[in-house]
């Protein structure tokens, strides 16, 4: 089933793409125009949503975390190997990002107006720590947003459990009232791949460098996912006494799952299956590791937010310099760990992040048509660091 509606999207979505390169080469009188008011309207809807949900997946999912504290030992592996792991996929991906060095800054063009609004990223981390709640969501502050979120998530470990489960009901409801809304970029998903391809292709024309930045931008973010997968996590697992080809044996269901469905929540139950059985992992271990993981465990999404802030940041004239990247390794680790399971969460917290800086979103419209690959890879690369991590600690505590 799963597979009947990733063909039946991606036929949708290349439809979508040949319709928006003919549109931009005949330019019909008229649909440039729909296009580009597709193309706005799209951003500012992004905009309306991504920072509540980031918000309310933090609230959400901190106050559903009532056994962390009953199981501290526990709970401070998995935190533990989590930063490590999501840390070192962000270091690969600043590493490979520089190696790659997709966009060319000579080529790239700002307008005036932006080039006076250009912000640091040191900017960015002062304003942290906001005067007035309101304040940080009217100014797109989003990690003042995510503050806030974080003190509030913690603050509620203190209330009587009652009132922290109405608590977690009540951010917990408002996320997927969200969601319901995110779902509308789903619904009409060919329909904006269509407006940003006719202005990607008219981009293209104008200026022939941005079709190869995308391509190697692409290749960044893919070969990201694949050396932490194929290198990083082996070496993880070897270092503490586990084989990854038997590991990937087990779980391979499971890796299939979630590349195909692009939802480590809804891979739970086979991800789970897959390691209790036979007994190979402690039920209790997976069960609290496993939901544990895949909402605070995002390998795949810390390479996507470094690695697209670098490339539309650079590719709209800015400046980075060696420590700003370094910043950002920080900041991309931990955006991923309060990213949740949220779907689109990557995109929608580089954006948010974006944002805040005051950077153009056109190019979050385009990397859109790429992003059901980059999803479904980085979900599968999810799901393999969860398994990887709940094995180890599972076998520490067994030895």
């Amino acid at each position: 089933m799963a597979v009947t509606v990733f063909y039946r999207t991606m036929l949708f979505l290349l439809l979508a793409v040949l319709a928006g390169v003919l549109t931009g080469y005949f330019q019909p009188l008229g649909l440039i125009h729909v296009a580009q008011v597709l193309a706005e309207l799209f951003i500012k809807f992004l905009k309306l949503i991504s920072l509540p949900i980031v918000f309310l997946a933090v609230i959400s999912t901190l106050t559903s975390m009532q056994n962390l504290q009953e199981t501290s030992s526990l709970g401070r592996r998995f935190l533990k190997y989590t930063f490590l792991t999501t840390g070192i996929a962000a270091v690969v991906a600043m590493i490979l990002f520089y190696w790659i060095d997709p966009v060319d800054p000579q080529l790239s063009v700002i307008s005036n107006d932006f080039a006076q609004e250009r912000q640091s990223i040191s900017v960015l981390l002062l304003n942290f720590f906001p005067d007035n709640i309101i304040t940080a969501f009217a100014e797109h502050n989003v990690l003042g947003v995510v503050l806030i979120a974080l003190l509030i998530g913690l603050a509620a470990f203190y209330l009587p459990k009652e009132q922290q489960k109405m608590v977690h009901g009540l951010f917990h409801s408002l996320l997927n009232v969200f969601m319901q809304l995110a779902k509308v970029i789903v619904l009409i998903l060919p329909v904006v791949v269509w407006a940003f391809t006719v202005i990607l292709f008219q981009e293209i024309q104008q200026n022939s460098h941005v079709l190869r930045e995308l391509v190697w931008y692409s290749v960044c973010i893919l070969l990201a996912n694949l050396i932490q997968g194929l290198v990083v996590l082996p070496i993880f697992l070897k270092f503490h006494n586990v084989s990854s080809p038997e590991l990937v044996k087990r779980v391979f269901p499971a890796l299939v799952t979630a590349f195909f469905t692009r939802s480590s929540a809804a891979t739970l139950p086979v991800t789970i299956d897959c390691l209790t059985r036979e007994k190979h992992v402690s039920p209790k271990v997976a069960q609290f590791g496993i939901p544990l993981c895949s909402v605070i465990n995002m390998n795949g999404c810390a390479a996507f937010i470094f690695i697209t802030v670098h490339f539309v940041m650079l590719s709209n004239g800015f400046t980075l310099h060696w420590y700003d990247s370094l910043l950002w390794v920080v900041v991309a680790t931990l955006a991923a760990f309060g990213n949740a399971a949220v779907p689109m969460g990557c995109f929608f917290l580089a954006s948010a992040l974006l944002a805040g800086l005051n950077v153009p979103l056109h190019m979050m419209g385009v990397i859109l048509t790429l992003y059901v690959l980059f999803d479904m890879v980085e979900t599968a690369l999810n799901v393999w660091s969860d398994c990887s991590i709940t094995q180890v600690v599972d076998r520490q505590l067994s030895s």
